[in-house]
């Protein structure tokens, strides 16, 4: 939710299955500010590890909270490109009220690894963008 506010005005397009390392492209969707991207940055690697966490809580037991915290993670991912997580994200979104248990859990896993290998590839990228942390 924090990222989201953050997110209001900067276009979040559709990302593609294999844009995972297109740095440029999400810089422009800063408007070219590196100290803006850094900060964003630092909120989504704040978001990642919470969101994985309600995705594994609330699989086998609330599908509404799972399709909205799918919702969520698709967002967050698209802003940084990351197609297999929004990908993973959107097809869970679309299962999280009708597909069985065992599956919701099993695609829920899988969303919570990619958002973890996000943070990992957000926080190698943060540390070229600038030295100083962003407030």
């Amino acid at each position: 939710a924090v990222l989201e506010g953050a997110l209001a005005g900067v276009a979040v397009p559709h990302a593609h299955a294999h844009a995972d390392d297109d740095w440029d492209a999400v810089l422009d969707r800063v408007g070219g500010s590196r100290p803006l991207l850094a900060r964003l940055i630092d909120m989504a690697r704040e978001e990642a590890p919470m969101l994985a966490a309600t995705l594994r809580e609330v699989a086998a037991k609330d599908p509404e909270e799972l399709r909205r915290t799918a919702h969520r993670a698709a967002g967050t991912a698209a802003m940084f490109s990351a197609g297999s997580a929004v990908a993973l994200a959107r097809a869970l979104e679309g299962a999280a009220t009708t597909a069985p248990e065992a599956e919701r859990v099993a695609q829920a896993e899988r969303v919570a690894e990619e958002l973890g290998r996000l943070a990992d590839a957000l926080a190698a990228h943060r540390a070229s963008l600038t030295d100083e942390p962003c407030a």
